[in-house]
């Protein structure tokens, strides 16, 4: 299956990577509050009140991300109780993906989508859509000072029984 993919490079993912760990202390480097003011919400943002999405467990992998050969980037999300999290397998664990009062990051659920939205501190912002129905994934990336962009990957998102959480 051919997908469009948008994201950020290597560096960028590593940086999301260690950004998103679920801790309550912002990343060094992390957008400030002051930078609230000059960000705007993702186009797949889901709107308040909103149709919840099923209880659900989703694992996708992008081989060659970005049309960089043997890079494969990997997420999975977990949706559970109106809750969206990002699920660490190595863990077991469901985690979220941004800091309480995180500028510039989001994930959500409802109207029959999955939407996240992520800033690293270099500025390059992903903003990811999946389709709860069809697991279809559009993911949009804008550079600073470039245009939003797709970028094509293989493979894409598939629906898997829920994982056993861990503690």
């Amino acid at each position: 299956m051919r997908s469009k993919f948008c994201a950020a490079s290597v560096l960028s993912t590593a940086m999301l990577l260690s950004a998103c760990d679920g801790t309550d202390t912002p990343p060094e480097g992390a957008p400030t509050e002051a930078a609230q003011a000059e960000w705007t919400p993702s186009a797949f943002a889901i709107p308040e009140g909103a149709e919840p999405v099923a209880d659900m467990f989703i694992d996708c992998a992008f081989p060659n991300y970005d049309g960089q050969l043997g890079i494969t980037i990997t997420q999975n999300f977990l949706v559970l109780d109106g809750q969206t999290k990002r699920y660490d397998a190595r863990t077991r664990q469901a985690r979220d993906m941004c800091y309480p009062g995180m500028v510039g990051c989001s994930l959500e659920a409802g109207d029959g989508r999955i939407a996240s939205d992520y800033t690293a501190p270099n500025g390059t912002r992903t903003e990811t859509k999946i389709d709860a129905e069809t697991l279809e994934v559009t993911k949009i990336l804008t550079e600073p000072g470039k245009e939003p962009r797709e970028v094509a990957f293989d493979g894409g998102c598939e629906a898997k029984p829920m994982p056993t959480l861990a503690g």
